[in-house]
């Protein structure tokens, strides 16, 4: 046997744990889910009995006579869908301190190939301290090698050479505090917290039932629907395989929420109570395994968090969560901020003393400039936002469904340009028409980034075609949101320069220069709102796409624009302008 402290522990004796119960969290309160099967018509009771004093909850097919459930005040949860079932059936309820098997082979849940698959599953739900505990008796012959598979994956750990072991593994091995068997039974203990990730889709049922100490109250929602697309999308020569360019998009019900009970606002969006990450984290909260940059995603639907993102900062008062994965960064909150601005108004009716929070970086304490100009134009007081460089545990937060979703499945919600256009009005910008009906939004040197090597051939090939080049870093807000107001004709490199699209009142065709490795639909998005035609024209990154999908190397590639590929293509577009 193995533990992670070095010493050894003894066999287990008939009666209770014996000297296991050391490894085994006691007394009253604690929560205990325990697996059964209807045909052990006695092994369950034992269990039972010795936690009387605690909340037992028993998940099976069917419910034997014998137990006695309700005489003994214990919940009873009938699992369907094999172990998805039983997996459902532990996430919605308070994480638990124990979970007990006694399961064997023949009884396992459809789903679990093993003892070792159904023990995967579910292991991440304890708690930190907790323990998985397996009934010889109820196991069988099953019992001996699932032991051993624990074992060899713990000294894995303990040695360091996890590399011995698979991947999904290796989160196991870092989780697995001690594992002891006596002639009865085999103890596993957990030594890491993990997190499980709510979607929207399931959060009211779930939410309640894992958190019970958090109050969710909807102060608003929006309806979804379908949006036919207002734009029609050419994408020019390319190697690259890309997503198709549908006509319409799905776009979801939103729903503006309010929490109350012990939160955590982490940065990046990330929220989180007791054990369980709120769907407010992610931005983009639809796709299949939604992620946060200051979580540790390992099996799909959990996480774990870093003591970095662990607050230790107190925050009285009710906040709306404005945050976003760069406070600073001018694509983040014009699309991840922006977003969610929709529902500030409804919240601060609700509580007038409500303020709106940014996290930013602990290493750069200057303050979110930006987001606060952003803020003041939509109609957000100054006194009203509060920035702040550490997570903090706050005791209400408001946030709100995104209105924009760049992954898969993408949607912009058209009541967005509601947003946008009290920006806009917010902005101040000038009020007579500007001059410039052809414009073309370069990137200046120095941004790093998807670096375009031969931007001044670019810039030129355009200039003499009576663009008018425009840096919008260089500008102010209400500048660029007049220039893109105005403008006919937008071209630009792919990026965040172009998100002032969203300020676009004339444009009939907006043009995209892209090199095949950046994946974002960011303009395909706004094009669907404002409509026009959009032509993408694509050129070779200095680093392929990845087979597996987005690659940060790959979408920041640096590149040439291909003027072999695309120059007779573009000349002929804009000669026809």
């Amino acid at each position: 046997m193995v533990t992670r402290d070095g010493h050894t522990v003894a066999p287990g004796a008939a009666d209770g744990f014996g000297q296991l119960g050391g490894l085994v969290p006691s007394g009253r309160g604690l929560t205990v889910a325990v697996l059964a099967h209807d045909s052990q018509r006695r092994a369950l009771q034992p269990w039972l009995q010795h936690y009387a004093k605690c909340r037992a909850v028993v998940l099976s097919e069917e419910e034997a006579p014998e137990w006695r459930l309700e005489e003994a005040g214990v919940e009873h949860r009938v699992i369907r869908h094999g172990l998805k079932g039983v997996f459902r059936g532990i996430q919605s309820m308070p994480t638990p301190d124990v979970i007990v098997s006694l399961l064997s082979s023949e009884h396992l849940p459809v789903g679990a190939e093993d003892q070792l698959s159904l023990f995967a599953s579910i292991f991440p739900f304890i708690r930190k301290g907790g323990a998985y505990v397996v009934d010889r008796g109820a196991a069988g012959t099953s019992f001996d090698g699932f032991n051993a598979w624990l074992q060899l994956i713990a000294a894995a750990e303990n040695r360091q050479e996890t590399t011995e072991i698979k991947p999904p593994e290796r989160e196991l091995a870092r989780a697995i505090g001690t594992v002891a068997a006596s002639r009865d039974l085999l103890v596993v203990t957990k030594r890491v917290d993990h997190f499980v990730k709510l979607k929207e889709g399931n959060l009211t049922d779930l939410l309640p039932a894992r958190e019970p100490d958090l109050d969710l109250r909807v102060l608003e929602t929006r309806r979804g629907g379908e949006l036919e697309t207002r734009a029609r999308v050419v994408p020019h020569e390319t190697d690259a395989p890309h997503t198709s360019w549908p006509t319409a998009f799905e776009y979801p019900a939103l729903a503006l929420r309010q929490y109350d009970g012990r939160i955590a606002l982490s940065g990046a969006t990330l929220m989180y109570s007791g054990h369980t990450i709120l769907p407010d984290s992610f931005r983009w909260h639809m796709t299949a395994n939604p992620d946060n940059p200051h979580i540790r995603s390992t099996r799909a639907g959990f996480a774990r968090i870093g003591s970095a993102y662990r607050p230790t900062r107190e925050l009285s008062g009710a906040y709306y969560q404005l945050d976003s994965i760069h406070p600073n960064h001018f694509g983040h909150l014009m699309t991840e901020v922006v977003s969610r601005l929709w529902g500030w108004d409804a919240a601060k009716r609700e509580n007038p003393k409500l303020k709106a929070v940014v996290l930013g970086n602990p290493q750069n304490r200057r303050p979110p400039t930006l987001a606060k100009t952003l803020f003041t134009a939509f109609g957000i007081d100054e006194s009203d936002v509060v920035w702040v460089d550490q997570p903090v545990w706050v005791n209400s937060a408001v946030s709100a469904t995104p209105m924009w979703h760049n992954a898969h499945p993408y949607f912009a919600h058209p009541d967005i340009e509601e947003t946008w256009d009290r920006l806009s009005e917010g902005l101040d910008p000038p009020r007579e028409r500007s001059p410039h009906e052809r414009i073309f939004v370069s990137r200046g040197p120095g941004l790093g980034r998807r670096a375009c090597r031969n931007a001044a051939d670019v810039e030129a090939f355009f200039q003499s075609r009576g663009f008018h080049i425009m840096y919008p870093e260089k500008l102010p807000l209400a500048q660029q949101v007049a220039l893109f107001r105005d403008a006919r004709v937008i071209a630009g490199f792919g990026g965040s320069a172009m998100f002032n699209l969203m300020f676009a009142k004339a444009v009939e065709t907006t043009i995209v220069l892209n090199h095949e490795s950046y994946t974002a639909r960011n303009e395909h998005l706004f094009a669907a709102l404002k409509g026009g035609n959009l032509h993408y024209f694509w050129s070779r990154a200095d680093v392929d796409p990845s087979a597996r999908g987005r690659s940060k190397a790959a979408e920041r590639s640096a590149w040439d624009f291909d003027f072999a590929r695309n120059g007779e293509a573009l000349t002929k577009l804009l000669a026809g302008l």
